[in-house]
């Protein structure tokens, strides 16, 4: 039964003037003891409690003293969520904020739910346990549970750091502590009030909205379907079109009034265009064949899709804000880079090359950074776990491999050497010779640069190898991020320094000279990775967890869950 009805009578019991009452802000004194001498009691628990040297823990993030210090203290321990023994609307409001829960990614048991309709209900009627403490009780366990919940809103449930997350964002307790007293325990709106804690970037509420619509998708079934055996192209034969037909309406690719008509059913038109839209929109070639990549995506339940999007939600609750510059973000499994104006809008788009999967140590890694240079022709100076187990290797099979490459070799002075290949082959495998490669248009970086320090070696730049972002999937680099027009970045990038324009730095690519421009203003990049995305027409994608990181996120919140529920206190 939904927390409404259950508690709609006790609101209705309450003169509507004793409202406003209720919010610690809002009262100039405790409520009178002739009429509300219960409430009196509770608010005394509470100053002993505060005066107690206990400190029992709540949460990793705060104990029970320092709700009543910080919270109550400062309002004379009234109570904030109960009037003459029943909850305000205001408690009601938090209540059914934690029954839905799920709707902004998050689990309604780690706020208590579904037990607070009992526990509101037990502050009515006869009771082992004294009607003051239990008010005092019911009080302290809400404002514990929305604390919590304000706290993962903002910030999220997990610190990224646990995960080798280059993002530290740490929960901002003692101002949602605050927060709850000041702005939630008196308000009109108290939905609208907690949502000022979520991040408001507009890619972030188009997640959430697509969240809310993918759990009611998930409510209703999946579509099943038969086992696959062969590739489906246009104008084939497909018995099992209709289920393919309500799939796809489901999810939107496919217009409602498409009608499969009578057997025998032929694969083709609007229903090869669904496919391909359902194919772009989940990361695969958009070619119209159901092989068996795309079948395989079809058959991903709606609750593992509504799982992605609430994944996602999480990690954007760790990315700082607001920024001061716009910032370019990079999403990992999508492969795609964006560039955003003051607005918030998307002004730049392009295709990128990300670390190799299979291998841990390639892995593009996850941080934020600023972008402070582009350099224009620049040497790959080559890192030495690259120099040792792939230069070595292959200058031993083919000794010509450094000059037919373009590669130096220099001492630790700095000094380049033209000795015979197979005298600087111990150096190089031992790492007392460093080896670089020389600028131009066959440069492993390309011929732009864009550096933004870090303590992950990780830059982005342009590649010789083009024709591998023709790629639906572009895992294949060493850990840095290739991009598909290094000249329109570099462009946007420069864009507050007049001086380079893009006629000057395609001719300065096309030039001799290592040039090296400073930017005036760093610009904010973010390396993200989210397996669900909305775009700005309100498409949802969703792409192929490449890292894994999706199951060890999930896993996470597991732990996290279990861990609460073992200290919880409400």
């Amino acid at each position: 039964m939904k927390l409404r009805t259950v508690l709609l009578a006790l609101c209705m019991a309450i003169p509507p003037a004793a409202w406003a009452q209720a919010a610690c802000p809002a009262r100039d004194a405790v409520t009178d003891a002739a009429t509300d001498q219960p409430s009196l009691q509770a608010s005394a628990y509470l100053a002993r409690a505060a005066r107690s040297t206990a400190r029992r823990e709540l949460d990793k993030r705060f104990t029970q003293r320092f709700l009543l210090d910080r919270i109550y203290a400062p309002c004379s321990f009234a109570l904030l969520w109960t009037i003459q023994g029943k909850p305000t609307p205001q408690a009601i409001a938090v209540m059914q904020q934690f029954e839905m829960a799920r709707q902004k990614g998050l689990r309604p048991g780690d706020y208590g739910w579904p037990a607070w309709s009992v526990r509101a209900a037990a502050l009515q009627g006869p009771g082992k346990t004294p009607l003051a403490t239990r008010l005092a009780q019911f009080d302290l366990g809400l404002t514990s549970a929305l604390l919590r919940f304000l706290c993962d809103l903002s910030t999220g449930r997990v610190d990224p750091r646990t995960l080798k997350v280059g993002l530290d964002v740490r929960p901002q307790v003692e101002s949602m502590a605050s927060y709850i007293p000041a702005r939630i325990a008196g308000s009109s709106d108290v939905a609208a009030a907690i949502q000022q804690v979520e991040p408001s970037s507009e890619r972030y509420l188009r997640i959430e909205a697509e969240l809310d619509r993918y759990l009611a998708l998930a409510a209703t079934g999946n579509i099943a379907l038969p086992p696959f055996r062969k590739t489906i192209r246009a104008g084939d034969a497909l018995e099992w079109l209709p289920q393919l037909a309500t799939r796809l309406k489901k999810v939107g690719d496919l217009p409602s009034d498409f009608d499969a008509g009578p057997p025998p059913f032929l694969y083709q038109g609007s229903l090869v265009n669904a496919v391909m839209s359902f194919q772009q929109r989940h990361g695969l070639e958009p070619d119209g064949a159901i092989g068996p990549a795309t079948y395989q995506q079809l058959l991903v339940p709606l609750n593992q899709r509504a799982m992605q999007l609430a994944l996602t939600l999480e990690r954007w609750r760790w990315v700082p804000r607001p920024f001061t510059e716009p910032p370019i973000v990079v999403n990992i499994p999508e492969f795609i880079l964006r560039a955003y104006d003051q607005r918030r809008q998307v002004v730049l788009r392009m295709p990128v090359i990300v670390g190799r999967a299979y291998r841990k140590r390639r892995r593009t890694p996850i941080f934020e950074g600023k972008i402070s240079s582009v350099i224009l022709r620049p040497y790959w100076n080559v890192p030495l776990d690259i120099q040792q187990n792939e230069i070595a290797p292959k200058l031993a099979k083919n000794l010509d491999y450094l000059e037919k490459n373009s590669f130096e070799v220099l001492d630790a002075r700095g000094t380049i050497l033209n000795a015979a290949p197979a005298s600087l082959l111990p150096g190089i495998r031992n790492g007392s010779l460093k080896v670089r490669q020389v600028p131009g248009p066959e440069n492993s970086l390309g011929l732009i640069k864009f550096v933004f320090p870090n303590s992950y070696s990780v830059y982005m730049h342009g590649t010789p190898e083009q024709v591998l972002f023709g790629k639906s999937r572009r895992d294949f680099s060493h850990g840095c991020i290739r991009v598909e027009d290094p000249v329109s970045l570099a462009v946007w990038v420069l864009r507050q320094q007049p001086d380079w324009p893009r006629d000057r730095i395609e001719a300065a690519t096309a030039g001799e000279e290592t040039i090296t421009i400073p930017l005036q203003s760093p610009i904010p990049v973010l390396i993200l990775y989210g397996t669900a995305l909305v775009e700005e027409d309100g498409k949802v994608h969703f792409f192929q967890d490449i890292y894994g990181y999706d199951l060890t996120l999930e896993r996470a919140l597991d732990r996290i869950s279990a861990e609460r529920a073992a200290r919880r206190s409400f």
